[in-house]
């Protein structure tokens, strides 16, 4: 065979192969920052319901205590005086009996005082439906504060947790994976917050709409779609850059095979043929199906 053919021929192919890693680059980075952005912003939405306190996103439904019940009888001042003790880790507490449970400032308040030690809880706005309610913690060395919700049902005033005080500050977590994009973090802070949520005894079909839904149904999926595509492109490109160096290699070797007492033109022309079209129905396919049509079948609801 003619030398300037096989130059040619051994030329074009890692051209084509170059062209067509170049595509599948382009095409599937894209791909996949869309669909990064696409699993950031689940976890802004989870952010921004858990704040705005959506049903299914808020974990603290059970109240910490009713507001109207303290102090009252003895027992629901025990149970009020546990609730410092277990949650706040007060150990002064101990030594404070519930009849030292005062309210005062118009129902606003709720004291106790101690030879040391001293605590306030107050409702900012008692007449409304949900209020902040701080509680100031005097200690012999230090004031601590911490901010609750209050809220009006059924004529009873009960105290939640507000987000700032969930344990294991997962709010602030959250921010900070969304605002460095780290899908890992995000992925990580979402699933603690639905443990969070089967703890308290929800399931799927109270909430279809909220955390268990979301993470299996929504992100779970995607970060495995997320995952897959970058697997499948590494090894697209391995193929790929596998058959350009054989080009290359070829292209190098051309007058060793090109002498007629050796006969291998045809040998190394059909291996880097068969490299090249398996590299190119590979790109095709990791381009046409993963870059365009998932994502149309995705959009529609059509894979979960």
């Amino acid at each position: 065979m003619e030398i300037n053919t096989l130059y040619y021929t051994f030329s074009t192919i890692p051209q084509v192969l170059a062209a067509a890693a170049a595509v599948v680059g382009v095409v599937m980075f894209f791909r996949i920052k869309q669909i990064r952005k696409y699993m950031v912003g689940e976890g802004k939405a989870v952010l921004k319901r858990a704040k705005d306190r959506e049903i299914g996103y808020i974990l603290d439904d059970r109240p910490l205590f009713s507001w109207d019940d303290v102090p009252g009888k003895e027992s629901e001042g025990k149970k009020f005086l546990n609730f410092l003790k277990d949650d706040l880790e007060i150990e002064w507490i101990d030594a404070v009996n519930p009849k030292e449970i005062e309210k005062n400032d118009d129902d606003k308040a709720i004291t106790i005082k101690s030879e040391n030690n001293s605590l306030k809880f107050k409702i900012v706005d008692k007449e409304e439906k949900e209020s902040k309610v701080i509680l100031e913690i005097n200690g012999a060395k230090k004031t601590n504060e911490y901010e609750y919700i209050s809220r009006k049902k059924k004529n009873k005033i009960e105290i939640y947790v507000a987000n700032k005080n969930e344990p294991g500050g997962y709010e602030k977590r959250l921010r900070d994976a969304i605002f460095r994009e780290h899908i890992l973090e995000i992925e990580r802070e979402i699933k603690t917050l639905l443990t969070k949520e089967k703890e308290l005894g929800y399931t799927l079909c109270d909430r279809p709409t909220g955390l268990q839904y979301v993470y299996h149904k929504r992100f779970l999926p995607t970060l495995r779609d997320h995952d897959i595509f970058k697997v499948y492109t590494v090894r697209v490109f391995s193929v790929l850059f596998f058959s350009i160096i054989v080009s290359i290699i070829s292209l190098g070797c051309i007058e060793i095979i090109n002498q007629p007492q050796m006969c291998l033109w045809g040998v190394v022309l059909g291996i880097n043929i068969i490299l090249s079209i398996i590299s190119l129905v590979c790109s095709a396919y990791l381009v046409v199906y993963y870059g365009f049509l998932h994502n149309v079948a995705y959009e529609e609801g059509l894979v979960d």
